[in-house]
């Protein structure tokens, strides 16, 4: 299919081209439609906008006269004239502004409230608390029954099989995940409830879920954001959005969903359907290999690019950087730890948690040795204005906050420039070479991402994977 024009569209070239096109006197022409049949005339039309722009034009520009009056005398301040704005960049660091859906505006710290740990997996129905994954019995205790499924009846689940059912006390209703585990094909009523679903109809039947922080079903957006903070993932439809905070979409998450009128929660999910034990590799009971204890964390960011220095989520780290040393300043790896990774291999799609801030990353197994995933390598870090907002800080000072021009400033001119207009990428390369061992050669990589046209930042994206550790490699920019 044909590029078109913003005039322009399949069957408009006729139009444009032939007696029906501007100026013809044909009586199909432009004007006389308009008088067969009584439409507003076009010329009309034109100049009826034209008149309404000036006096718009006309009515701003006297708003501004007044207003730099207004503020000259003393009468009123800036943020009077623009609604309370921040005009020095809006919220402090750390945090982010939420408009929400033309309801109340608010601020909140992208990283949630650190005392509220969603991810525990723990909420209130009915006034108990549970924590999911939990067994069947354990509702059974305090008044709860299964009823029919969300389809076809049945009767067991296989290792690692959900499906989802109704709970019933009394009158009381909700929709939960059943989840097998074990290791063994088991009924459903010996598995685990492993994830609880909430709506309008719920509420209605009179039962009460709360989400920590105290989300409960009519709660306002705004306590959604400043309890979890960003979401990992949002989307919109007719009837509102979905703000998904998760590790793994439909496995380890939370779905709170907001009413495009109220902006009021109109549906809760929180899942955690954990992997079978069957598909979990055995605990690891070996110590960890001299190249995890022997890294050494640098105690400040280094001068330049070349130094494979970063300060992520408050923590400075040489990349690549032992998965130990995250754990260590208080991150969780979420993925299995004990996933064996062979000498010298890598593996992908790690995720990492820390607190509400959910990331994922790739890890390399620097030992002579197999190893598990807990005694691997870190060897890309990344920052996400939309998802993984964790606050990044690279040599010379620059953070997600600094802009693009500031990283050409400082680093010179890209390597490479992806995409053009709005889908601008910008990556800077830096090659180290080992004259004594080609093995010893490898890349850092830093990647740019600005928002649309301007010069904020989208995402950072840091990456160095040497082969070997032990290298007497040479920087060389690309």
């Amino acid at each position: 299919m044909g590029y078109y024009g913003r005039d322009q569209g399949p069957g408009r070239q006729g139009y444009e081209d032939n007696k029906w096109g501007p100026g013809s006197q044909d009586q199909w022409g432009p004007g006389n439609l308009e008088r067969m049949y009584g439409l507003p005339d076009r010329k009309k039309a034109a100049s009826k906008r034209k008149a309404a722009q000036i006096t718009v034009i006309a009515l701003a520009a006297a708003f501004v006269i007044a207003a730099i009056a207004l503020i000259g005398s003393g009468v009123i301040g800036l943020p009077a004239i623009f609604g309370g704005a921040d005009l020095g960049g809006g919220a402090s660091a750390g945090s982010a502004g939420a408009s929400v859906g033309g309801h109340e505006e608010t601020w909140y710290d992208p990283a949630g409230d650190p005392e509220i740990d969603l991810y525990a997996f723990t909420l209130e129905l009915n006034g108990v608390e549970f924590t999911l994954p939990a067994p069947y019995s354990e509702f059974v205790e305090y008044g709860w029954e299964i009823g029919k499924p969300m389809g076809e009846e049945r009767e067991t689940l296989s290792p690692g099989e959900s499906y989802f059912f109704s709970l019933y006390n009394d009158d009381n209703r909700v929709y939960a995940y059943f989840v097998n585990n074990g290791v063994d094909v088991m009924p459903v009523k010996d598995c685990n409830v492993g994830g609880i679903m909430f709506d309008e109809h719920d509420a209605a039947s009179g039962a009460k879920v709360v989400f920590p922080g105290g989300i409960t079903f009519g709660s306002p957006e705004n306590d959604v954001l400043v309890c979890y903070g960003r979401p990992s993932y949002e989307s919109s439809n007719s009837s509102g959005k979905q703000l998904n905070y998760a590790i793994r979409l439909a496995d380890k998450d939370v779905q709170i969903d907001i009413d495009e009128k109220t902006g009021l929660v109109s549906r809760m999910r929180m899942s955690n359907l954990k992997l079978s034990e069957a598909e979990r590799a055995e605990e690891y009971t070996g110590s960890a290999p001299g190249v995890v204890t022997g890294y050494v964390p640098p105690g400040a960011l280094g001068d330049s690019l070349e130094s494979c220095t970063v300060e992520y989520g408050g923590a400075v780290y040489r990349l690549p950087a032992p998965m130990a040393a995250f754990v260590e300043n208080g991150w969780v790896l979420e993925s299995d730890e004990n996933l064996l990774v062979s000498a010298g291999d890598s593996s992908f799609g790690f995720y990492l948690r820390n607190g509400n801030q959910v990331v994922y990353t790739n890890i390399h197994n620097y030992a002579q040795t197999q190893q598990p995933a807990k005694y691997c390598f870190i060897t890309f870090v990344e920052y996400n204005s939309e998802e993984r907002s964790v606050p990044i800080e690279l040599p010379g000072g620059l953070t997600e906050k600094s802009g693009v021009k500031a990283f050409n400033k400082a680093y010179g001119k890209p390597t490479k420039t992806y995409g053009t207009g709005s889908s601008r990428e910008y990556e800077w390369r830096i090659r180290f070479e080992d004259e004594e061992d080609w093995h010893g050669n490898y890349t850092l990589s830093l990647s740019v991402r600005p928002v649309g046209w301007g010069d904020e930042i989208k995402s950072i994206w840091l990456s160095c994977e040497p082969v070997i550790l032990d290298s007497n490699a040479v920087p060389v920019r690309e």
